[in-house]
């Protein structure tokens, strides 16, 4: 099928192309949401791999990855997969608390090859540093990203995107017609007074996007009727402790409450689940629980459950389910005694989730909803991120969005 492209989104892709089969090191392609970025990323590939080179395809992570897999129609991989070999923890001797770190560091494509870096405003700054430093002779960094969305957790957008080799500011015309895109937009060109009144009229009078009363608005009733009445839905705000809350909210009124997991909850995975092919932060639907057995009662924080996964697969794992209600993680070691212990009892394998019936918006970047709910709340007001906070938020919904501030 032959695609027309704007007058903008043609020299767009012009000039990445000019620069990436120019001989560039580094080429960037940035763009609000609507300008039709994931399209001219798709045209660029072919016509790049067209001339004989190859393209090596990223995100900064696996939930990314897999989104854009889902929309180019080609493998994704994650930045931090491509890029190293080794994965270690590190204590900090002065809080207690470990973090996951990386080693190892090797070239993430070939010589002469592309390796093109989507979503790349979640890009931290130290593993764009850690490419620039292995990127092969003749390779070229390609980074596509929107500006306008939130930065990686305690980091910043690295600079390169606010220099592009391409811009694109258009909103194309089919999207131009759309009140969440035209929201989205409203909240990039207003100042940091804006106030969601200040967005287009016509906005709220549809059926798609409504502004609820922020003085009545009781998140876990509207999740728990929505829920109820079989919509795909998710509640998007700032504070985990705001998520926590809701979260066991709309389970007591759902009548879930009594059990660790029921058949309908929504969960998010707090890690990748590779017996399963589930990336972190992907959401997923349980189908049902199995009762307690003999054998499970061994370990009472374990419970066997069917998940609908976002492809559609229905897989049988074993959630630890003390990850439930905050997203406690198990540490490195208890996880290795465990999936031990499960493999020797023959039962599915372990994975860590915690209810997702409302989420971060940290945690849903990158991912796209049919129905969302912005709640924002004073503390998001107050932050600094205010603005990408709204943006991203909004830009999450796929069909129907509602705001609460």
């Amino acid at each position: 099928m032959t695609i027309t492209f704007s007058p903008d989104q043609q020299a767009a892709l012009d000039a990445m192309l000019s620069a990436i089969l120019g001989g560039a090191q580094e080429a960037q392609l940035t763009g609000k949401a609507g300008t039709g970025k994931t399209t001219i990323t798709k045209e660029m590939i072919a016509r790049i791999e067209a001339t004989g080179r190859r393209v090596v395809v990223a995100a900064p992570t696996w939930r990314a990855a897999k989104v854009l897999s889902a929309a180019i129609g080609r493998p994704v991989a994650s930045v931090h997969s491509c890029l190293y070999g080794h994965v270690f923890e590190k204590e900090d001797k002065a809080t207690g608390d470990t973090h996951i770190c990386f080693g190892n560091r090797h070239a993430p494509c070939g010589v002469g090859e592309v390796f093109l870096v989507d979503e790349a405003s979640m890009l931290h700054q130290s593993v764009y540093d850690d490419l620039l430093s292995v990127m092969p002779e003749g390779s070229c960094l390609v980074l596509v990203g929107d500006t306008r969305q939130l930065p990686p957790p305690k980091g910043s957008i690295v600079p390169c995107l606010f220099q592009p080799t391409a811009s694109l500011e258009t909103i194309h015309r089919q999207a131009a017609g759309s009140p969440i895109i035209s929201l989205a937009d409203a909240i990039d060109q207003g100042g940091r007074r804006w106030t969601w009144q200040s967005a287009p009229r016509w906005v709220w009078e549809g059926p798609d996007v409504k502004l609820l009363p922020a003085g009545s608005f009781a998140p876990e009733a509207v999740l728990a009727k929505r829920v109820a009445a079989g919509a795909d839905i998710v509640l998007l705000t700032y504070r985990n402790e705001d998520i926590d809350r809701v979260n066991h909210l709309v389970r007591e009124k759902l009548g879930r409450g009594g059990a660790p997991l029921a058949a309908g909850d929504r969960i998010l995975f707090c890690e990748k689940a590779q017996d399963i092919g589930a990336v972190r932060n992907e959401f997923a639907r349980v189908v049902d629980v199995e009762e307690a057995t003999p054998m499970m009662m061994r370990h009472r924080d374990l419970q066997i459950c069917r998940l609908e996964l976002e492809d559609g697969r229905v897989e049988e794992v074993s959630v630890y389910t003390k990850s439930l209600a905050r997203g406690e993680s198990l540490r490195r070691d208890a996880t290795v005694l465990i999936e031990r212990w499960l493999s020797g009892a023959k039962l599915p394998p372990l994975v860590q989730a915690r209810y997702a019936y409302a989420a971060s918006v940290h945690r849903a970047q990158g991912s796209q909803f049919p129905e969302v709910v912005y709640w924002e709340t004073y503390a998001s007001r107050r932050s600094l991120e205010c603005r990408a906070l709204r943006y991203t938020g909004v830009t999450r919904s796929s069909r129907r969005l509602a705001v609460s501030a």
